[in-house]
């Protein structure tokens, strides 16, 4: 079981897709709401979920529907809604979560099959995405309509985009230093990105930021982050109203744009990667074969000499 913790409470993963070898599993978790407490709005692209009440009473709120709910309800999230949990009550809000891959965030498949060729080298593995093939894609960046960022696995900033609406500006300041922005000082960002396969979170003024790690072998080695679009109604920001509301098509594009920008980074880090193990092979194969020849060559010498002894003990006797 792993646990994820939160500011709000907590999510125990009695079954974990990320341990699970199939190529679409489902996870299947407890989420536990503390009293008075209100899960941060925010979206899966690339799940669908089912919520089970176990326990307690609250609000759950997919897009611009709110609902009271108890226990015994069930409710169903289909994937790219928008949607939160708030505790009413004095004690814990208990659900279970199950969560299933939608289809429409596809692996690629040319990442896991050069993966599995990688691994073939014992002891070979990528902790971090290399930053040298990071900067070939920062004109990439700044080709793109929306701001987009890249963070290594330590969650220190690689590439930073732009330009950023007028409301993160005058709210956040973003565009002075990414972390003003609390999405991206949040640790939490992190710990949501280890779970989803494509994700977004909707700050406080409404605007939605999408969330893509990029992952080998169940480990997330950068974080993709950006967008700052209104995909949700107004919450009465004349700011926020005075941005048009990205229809589903566009977010669509833009999840594709990310998701190509995503995997053509891990395709060309694991490329380099396994270059630099095939020449370090090589140089040891071609270091053995030295020392292979060198034997030979000091065998051929004690032979040379032994035959010499033996013929002149010959002529001697």
């Amino acid at each position: 079981m792993s646990i994820q913790r939160f500011e709000w409470g907590r999510i125990e993963w009695v079954m974990d897709s990320h341990k699970l070898k199939t190529p679409y599993p489902m996870s299947i978790g407890f989420l536990t709401l503390d009293a008075k407490q209100r899960q941060r709005k925010h979206i899966h692209y690339g799940e669908e979920q089912i919520l089970y009440i176990v326990q307690g009473q609250g609000l759950q709120i997919i897009e611009d529907e709110e609902m009271y709910c108890e226990k015994g309800d069930m409710i169903y999230i289909e994937a790219g809604s928008a949607h939160e949990t708030v505790n009413t009550s004095e004690v814990p809000l208990i659900e279970l979560v199950i969560s299933v891959p939608s289809g429409k965030v596809v692996p690629s498949s040319f990442v896991q099959r050069i993966e599995s060729l990688l691994q073939s080298f014992e002891g070979t593995t990528i902790d971090n995405i290399d930053r040298l093939i990071s900067e070939k894609y920062r004109s990439s960046f700044s080709q793109l309509r929306f701001p987009l960022n890249l963070f290594d696995a330590k969650g220190e900033p690689v590439i930073i985009g732009g330009p950023y609406p007028a409301i993160c500006r005058e709210k956040c300041g973003i565009h002075k230093d990414i972390r003003n922005c609390y999405l991206y000082s949040d640790a939490h960002r992190f710990t949501m990105a280890q779970r989803d396969p494509f994700g977004a979170v909707v700050c406080k003024y409404g605007l939605t930021v999408f969330v893509y790690p990029l992952e080998l072998s169940g480990k997330m080695v950068a974080l993709l982050q950006g967008g700052h679009v209104r995909t949700i109604e107004s919450v009465g920001d004349p700011m926020l109203e005075s941005m048009d509301r990205v229809h589903s098509g566009r977010i669509q594009a833009m999840l594709e744009q990310i998701q190509i920008i995503g995997q053509n980074l891990l395709n060309d880090t694991i490329t380099k990667k396994l270059f630099s193990e095939l020449d370090a092979s090589h140089a040891s194969l071609k270091e053995s074969l030295d020392s292979q020849n060198h034997l030979e060559a000091m065998i051929r010498e004690s032979e040379d000499r032994l035959y010499s002894v033996q013929l002149n003990n010959h002529f001697f006797v």
